[in-house]
């Protein structure tokens, strides 16, 4: 099992990544070369059910 904090790193990743490719050109060749990717992964890997942290979600 991977240790907890690693979803909440790669979201925040993703979120950093979000900012970052609003201020630069050519992005949308790049996001959909990334979701492609992600989506062969998602085949390959099918992800677990989320675990709703509701501490957290308020």
């Amino acid at each position: 099992m991977r240790d907890s904090n690693s979803s909440a790193r790669l979201h925040m990743r993703r979120r950093a990544a979000l900012t970052f490719r609003r201020r630069t050109p050519r992005s949308h060749a790049t996001a959909a070369a990334r979701s492609r990717s992600r989506r062969a992964l998602r085949e390959t890997h099918p992800a677990p059910r989320p675990r709703i942290h509701r501490r957290r979600a308020g």
